[in-house]
């Protein structure tokens, strides 16, 4: 899990939100609050517009737009890995999409002065929760696992 969390800081730092070794934080805003300027209309709008209309997966499309998100600021999980994921239990693509809000949310509101070489510190759990799902060996989970996973969730642990 270490070298794919050691990956995605390599990825965020040449993603487009920096630019000569600097964070941009307009270029994170647009991410989120979108950018008329961009080719894909759902990048048009942004992540808060797709967040609050995509209530549950209709279409692949769905979860490839998950994946496109991520991707921009640096997490690269394979479709099948998300996809499979999300099936496993409804509230996951929800959860998903909250995760990856507060991502984007906690990035549109740095300066500057974000460290590009690390800029996830402010939100460990949420990459924890990504890092489970690029990971094969989660997709490979056991019932303990599983059972563990509800508990957490009922009792808001996670």
């Amino acid at each position: 899990m270490q070298n794919i969390e050691a990956q995605w800081r390599r990825n965020f730092a040449k993603s487009e939100l920096v630019i000569g070794g600097r964070f941009q934080p307009l270029r994170a805003k647009a991410l989120l609050y979108g950018d008329k300027n961009e080719s894909h209309s759902v990048f048009q709008k942004g992540y808060k517009k797709f967040y609050e209309s995509h209530q549950f997966p209709k279409t692949d499309n769905s979860v490839w737009y998950l994946i496109q998100f991520l991707g921009k600021i640096g997490i690269q999980i394979k479709f099948d890995y998300l996809n499979k994921f999300i099936l496993q239990e409804p509230e996951n693509y929800l959860e998903i999409k909250k995760r990856i809000f507060f991502l984007l949310k906690s990035f549109s509101d740095a300066d500057e002065q974000l460290d590009v070489n690390d800029p996830f510190t402010n939100n460990r759990g949420d990459i924890y929760y990504f890092l489970k799902i690029a990971t094969p060996k989660f997709n490979q989970e056991t019932i303990f696992q599983k059972v563990r996973y509800r508990l957490n969730k009922m009792f808001r642990l996670t």
